[in-house]
């Protein structure tokens, strides 16, 4: 009985694991990667588990820094460096180089309604995707 609890805890898990549903998605080419192996889930709680949820991701802020007050601007471009770790981080951000999180996101729009923005908070553009970090 043990061993049919396992094998349908395996499969259960299977379907519920984003690491799982993103080996299944490797090209044929691929014969080689890091692999979860079934010992894991002798476990409760697989410790490598994550749950298969979507994101929406956001690239790029050009649109809401062109409408700033041109006497915040300064300030609020500052203030994002700041938490984008840095100048050329925040340049490749802007410009939709790198992707938002949606605690990034949410902090850009505290940022920007502290220094007077009061417009939608649409982002350049939007994208849906899993989540794999903690983020």
């Amino acid at each position: 009985m043990v061993g049919l609890y396992a094998s349908l805890n395996l499969v259960n898990a299977r379907t519920r694991c984003l690491r799982y549903k993103a080996g299944l998605a490797l090209p044929n080419k691929e014969f080689t990667t890091y692999a979860v192996v079934p010992a894991a889930l002798e476990k409760a709680q697989c410790p490598c588990f994550r749950p298969t949820e979507m994101v929406r991701i956001a690239a790029g802020f050009k649109g809401l820094m062109e409408d700033l007050k041109v006497g915040e601007m300064r300030s609020a471009r500052l203030d994002l460096i700041r938490l984008l770790n840095g100048r050329s981080n925040y340049y490749r951000y802007l410009n939709g180089k790198h992707t938002l999180s949606p605690k990034q996101q949410e902090e850009i729009r505290k940022i920007l309604h502290a220094h007077g923005y009061d417009g939608p908070t649409d982002f350049d553009s939007h994208q849906d995707r899993y989540c794999f970090n903690e983020e």
